[in-house]
C-alpha cells in the first residue's frame, strides 16, 4: 500500500515545484510515465475483473485471425489473439494496454503548463482503479486522451481515426 502513497506524494511534489518542460520537467514526466506503465502492465490478480480477462484470453487461444478482426472488440481481440500467437502470457496484453493508457496521459500532460496535472487529476481513479482493475477500459480512456491532446494541438484531421477506432477497438 506504501506504493501507491508514494506515487500520490511524488505526482503532489511535482504539480507543486512545476518543472519547466525546457528544464528537466519533460524529462522526468517521461521517466514518471515509464515507471508508471510498468506498475500498471505488470500487474498480476490485481483488480476485480482478473478472472473475466483469464477467461477472454483463453477464449482466443483456438481463434484464427479473421474470426478476430470480426469480433466486436476487435483491438482487444488482436492483442489476446498475438500474444497466443507468440506464446506469451495475459501480461502480454496487460502492458499493451497500459500502454495506451499511459501514452495518452502522457501526451495530454504535455500539453498543459503544469505538467503532473493531468496526473494529478487523474491518479486515484482513472489510473489506480481502472487502469489497474478495467484493462479495456483503461485502454480505451488512453486512446482519448491522446486524441484530445491532438485537439488542444489543432489537428482535427488526426482526430478522425479516433472517433470512429476507439468505441469498436476496446468495448465493455
Amino acid at each position: 500500500m506504501f506504493i501507491y502513497w508514494y506515487i500520490w506524494a511524488t505526482i503532489v511534489v511535482m504539480n507543486l515545484i512545476n518543472l519547466p518542460k525546457n528544464k528537466g520537467g519533460e524529462i522526468f514526466l517521461l521517466i514518471f510515465s515509464a515507471f508508471i506503465f510498468i506498475f500498471i502492465g505488470g500487474r498480476f490478480e490485481v483488480g476485480g475483473d482478473w478472472f473475466s480477462y483469464l477467461y477472454i484470453f483463453d477464449l482466443y487461444k483456438a481463434d484464427n485471425f479473421f474470426k478476430v478482426a470480426g469480433s466486436s472488440e476487435y483491438g482487444y481481440g488482436f492483442f489476446n489473439w498475438l500474444a497466443h500467437q507468440l506464446n506469451y502470457s495475459i501480461s502480454f496484453v496487460n502492458f499493451v494496454c497500459a500502454f495506451c493508457l499511459i501514452i495518452g496521459f502522457y501526451q495530454l500532460s504535455r500539453q498543459f503548463k503544469h505538467l503532473f496535472l493531468a496526473f494529478l487529476i487523474a491518479f486515484s481513479y482513472t489510473i489506480i482503479a481502472v487502469g489497474m482493475g478495467y484493462t479495456r477500459q483503461s485502454a480505451a480512456i488512453g486512446l482519448v486522451c491522446y486524441a484530445f491532446s491532438n485537439l488542444i494541438c489543432t489537428k482535427p484531421e488526426e482526430m478522425e481515426i479516433f472517433r470512429v477506432d476507439c468505441p469498436c477497438l476496446f468495448i465493455s
